[in-house]
């Protein structure tokens, strides 16, 4: 039920950035927009190739390195892990590309599979993370779509008027 309002009415000031609290459980509002985002960090020591370490200071040079969050940072470590074990196998498997099968026939060496696994690993956590022109350019549409939807809900609840809502104490 409205409240009758005699005379001009007037609404409370609006509480400073990030003091207001939510009324339904007293937690405070937060700004979805301003997700943290994980600072430079080095590889672990496992990761031991030249090609690997090149590639992880490229990232961090990179665009895609302002959207990783905490959240996705173990997908970085795994992909660097991933890269370092392809130049690994692969550099093992190409000093002896064939070998002796069961029956004495050549076959190709088996460390190839294994460097290939690696490889699509790597490759996959690289369309998460963005990387390269056509990732990039489907994960900046994602990033940017998300960013408006986040500007979108922190602008209802930055708007949200207490005197509009009516609130029922539960006690």
């Amino acid at each position: 039920m409205p409240r009758p309002v005699d005379g001009t009415r007037q609404s409370r000031p609006k509480k400073a950035f990030g003091t207001a609290v939510d009324q339904r459980n007293g937690t405070q509002m937060r700004n979805f927009l301003n997700a943290s985002v994980v600072e430079y960090f080095k590889p672990t020591e496992e990761v031991t190739t030249e090609t690997a370490k090149k590639a992880w200071e490229a990232y961090w040079q990179d665009q895609q390195a302002c959207l990783l969050t905490p959240s996705s940072k173990h997908m970085l470590e795994r992909w660097v892990a991933a890269l370092d074990r392809y130049e690994k196998f692969i550099a093992e498997a190409d000093g002896q590309p064939t070998v002796i099968g069961s029956t004495g026939q050549p076959i190709a060496n088996a460390l190839y599979k294994i460097a290939y696994q690696a490889l699509a690993t790597a490759e996959r956590l690289e369309r998460q993370l963005g990387m390269g022109p056509l990732n990039a350019a489907s994960l900046g549409l994602a990033a940017m779509q998300e960013r408006q939807g986040m500007e979108e809900i922190n602008k209802a609840i930055n708007d949200i008027d207490d005197d509009d809502i009516d609130f029922e104490d539960p006690r």
